[in-house]
């Protein structure tokens, strides 16, 4: 059995590749070296994929962050319109419930019901 680190580029361990048996006879030093050599090519193949993975992530997540901006400026201006519908509508009972009451007031005032 063949056990051989895999390193990354930057010399961080990522993981390890065992080899269990050889079909005939032991492992010699051409063996190991050649385990070694492809192990230090799958690391480097899984450095890439790791790599390419977390620039789709970081594609993905500034894609997310323009749509959020991007429906963030669509609600923006209808939540400020809706404010300054309530404060209208407000504005509007305040003005009738003051007009309605000095109307009755004077209609009392009158006499009339």
């Amino acid at each position: 059995m063949v056990t051989v680190p895999l390193m990354s580029p930057e010399i961080e361990p990522i993981g390890v590749m065992q080899i269990i048996n050889k079909r005939s006879a032991q492992f010699d030093d051409y063996d190991v070296k050649l385990i070694e050599t492809i192990a230090a090519q799958i690391a480097v193949a899984i450095k890439t994929a790791h790599l390419q993975q977390q620039a789709r992530l970081a594609a993905i997540m500034r894609f997310i962050g323009n749509i959020s901006h991007d429906v963030k400026n669509m609600i923006t201006p209808a939540s400020i319109g809706a404010q300054t519908l309530e404060k209208i509508a407000t504005s509007c009972y305040r003005d009738f419930d003051k007009c309605l009451t000095e109307h009755l007031s004077q209609d009392e005032a009158e006499g009339r019901e």
